[in-house]
Formats: C-alpha cells, sequence, structure tokens
C-alpha cells in the first residue's frame, strides 16, 4: 500500500448555497415575477378596454368582426409563461403561491384575477345580448338522464344542419361541441 492510502481522506465541505447569492436570486425571482403579473394585467386590461369600447359602438359589429382582437391574449399569456418559465397556469399559480408572502406579489395577483373576472363578465354579457336566450337559468342534468337531444346543431366543414339525436347513431359516438361568437 501507498502512503496516500494510509492517511485518512479529507473532510470536504458541504456546498451550501451562499445565503446572499439565495437571496438576490429569490428576489430577482420576485421581480421579474411581480412585472411579469402586472405586464398580463395590463394587456388584458387595455384589450378589454377596447373590446368594450368596440361593443358599446356596435354588439353585430363586435362580435361579427372584432372579437378575435381578443385573441391576441392567447400569445401574452404564452410570453408570460416562457418568461417564467411556466408551462401552465397551474405552474404559474405555483410560482405565485412560493412567493405569496410578499405583499407586492398578493397585489399583483389580485389585479390579474380582478382583471380575468372583468374579463369573463364581458365575454357573459356579450353572450347574453347576442344570444338572449342564454340567460335562461340551465338546470344540470343527472347522470343517466337524456340530454338536449333536440338541440339544432351546423357541421363547420358542410353547413349541414342536424339535430344532436341523428349523431348519436351508436353506443361510443365522440361528439365535441365548439363555441364561439362567430
Amino acid at each position: 500500500m501507498s502512503g496516500a492510502e494510509d492517511q485518512p481522506r479529507k473532510k470536504r465541505p458541504k456546498l451550501v448555497p451562499d445565503k446572499k447569492e439565495d437571496d438576490k436570486s429569490n428576489q430577482e425571482d420576485k421581480e421579474k415575477l411581480l412585472e411579469e403579473l402586472k405586464k398580463l394585467q395590463e394587456k388584458i386590461t387595455n384589450i378589454l378596454a377596447e373590446a368594450q369600447e368596440n361593443a358599446k359602438q356596435s354588439i353585430e359589429n363586435f362580435v361579427a368582426d372584432k372579437v378575435r382582437k381578443m385573441g391576441a391574449m392567447i400569445g401574452h399569456y404564452f410570453t408570460t409563461f416562457q418568461a417564467l418559465n411556466v408551462m401552465s397556469r397551474k405552474e404559474m399559480d405555483e410560482a405565485v403561491r412560493k412567493m405569496y408572502i410578499d405583499e407586492s406579489i398578493r397585489d399583483a395577483q389580485e389585479e390579474l384575477y380582478h382583471a380575468e373576472d372583468d374579463w369573463n363578465s364581458f365575454l357573459a354579457d356579450v353572450d347574453t345580448k347576442i344570444n338572449p336566450s342564454s340567460g335562461v337559468e340551465e338546470t344540470e342534468l343527472p347522470v343517466g338522464s337524456c340530454g338536449p337531444c333536440e338541440l339544432k346543431l351546423t357541421d363547420v366543414s358542410t353547413e349541414r344542419q342536424c339535430f344532436v339525436q341523428d349523431l348519436l347513431t351508436s353506443t361510443s359516438t365522440l361528439l365535441i361541441l365548439l363555441r364561439h361568437f362567430a
């Protein structure tokens, strides 16, 4: 045996992140999250204000042409997710949760929620104005009951109209309903 093997190994210090570095990183993460939440809330508010103005001028023109401008929010959410290095709203909410102790983060999250609620309320109002029957209180069907088979649908590719019951020809029919203003 050589002399090096006989000697005990030197103990190496455990690598513990430097508190200053960790605090600096946390501060940078908090600032980035705060900035992105505020930017997203501002985008929602601006797009919503424009949509509300357009709808006030003419609900029909808004629905026929200008509602698509609201779709720009998809890109803004995508940009925010990328900036925060998250893949979903759930992950973004988790990032907020981790820093929720900070008052500015809480306030920014609440402002974002408020803007999103305003967005949803506006769309519900537009829906009610263009489709007055949508305001009728709907009753929830119990499991196993018949659905609205007399509901008339339009096939978007052929523009052929049919009833839901006409589509239910087998025991395993998959029907995907997409609803939009156009």
